[in-house]
């Protein structure tokens, strides 16, 4: 038994995957657009504190409301509990990409009601989102390649997390 085990795990690892692009085709465009939304993603929250701050509010004001970036995606994780919530994937991914837009948008507005607002609508679509890369994926690609959709997509979005923070100071 033990020499058969050895005998998988060798063949299993001398033998070359094919491409995850091969096998699941279209993977590079949530590849895309998961990896850009997360760049964003940290690029705002890199960066909230200090634009609070210099939007207006105190110190502490400012880490209190960007405190609430957590919080804000608890909405999207109980609304994806109801069984009467079923957007199509592309569907739950717009929406919560058009709350991240809306958010930035207040964010510039820079007047206190509008950061406040901002945070709140961002966070809140930034938490669908996170949800929304594992429900496109499993529709996509079913059960039997979900798990290796999800973990190529999860490694680009985690590099592009990485390099978000990097990216916003260069620009």
């Amino acid at each position: 038994r033990d020499s058969w085990s050895l005998s998988v795990l060798k063949d299993g690892l001398s033998t070359a995957p094919p491409a995850a692009t091969q096998v699941l085709p279209g993977l590079w465009q949530l590849w895309l657009v998961f990896a850009v939304s997360a760049m964003v993603n940290a690029a705002v929250a890199s960066n909230l504190v200090a634009a609070l701050i210099d939007g207006g509010f105190a110190p502490t004001a400012a880490a209190t409301v960007a405190g609430l970036f957590g919080w804000m995606q608890l909405p999207g994780r109980l609304l994806m509990t109801s069984p009467r919530f079923t957007p199509s994937p592309a569907g739950l991914v717009v929406f919560s990409f058009v709350l991240q837009v809306i958010g930035l948008g207040a964010l510039i507005v820079h007047t206190h009601t509008a950061l406040i607002a901002g945070v709140l609508l961002f966070a809140a679509g930034t938490g669908l989102t996170t949800l929304a890369r594992p429900y496109w994926v499993l529709q996509r690609y079913g059960p039997d390649r979900a798990g290796q959709a999800n973990g190529v997509t999860a490694r680009t979005q985690q590099l592009a997390r990485a390099a978000g923070p990097v990216t916003a100071a260069a620009l």
